[in-house]
């Protein structure tokens, strides 16, 4: 990997409505085709997994993309 986002932490609810949190960072590659990897970290089993509640899933994944944390982070981004 290129560049790594430092983890960010994120609460959300699950299924039950109960908040969870996790951390989250990004992940960029080296070259074209540019891929990012969202890489999920939960290690509190009290919290609904992410790997095993799709609507969890969609929770999480919607709020990590709607921070605008990936919005010129990448290494090829004008500025960087």
């Amino acid at each position: 990997m290129s560049f790594r986002h430092p983890d960010k932490p994120i609460v959300y609810p699950d299924e039950r409505g109960n908040p969870g949190a996790m951390l989250y960072r990004f992940m960029f590659t080296v070259q074209e085709p540019w891929l990012a990897i969202i890489r999920l970290h939960q290690d509190d089993d009290a919290c609904t997994s992410p790997v095993v509640s799709a609507s969890v899933r969609d929770q999480v994944l919607n709020r990590v993309l709607d921070d605008g944390a990936l919005a010129g982070d990448h290494p090829s981004s004008p500025g960087r």
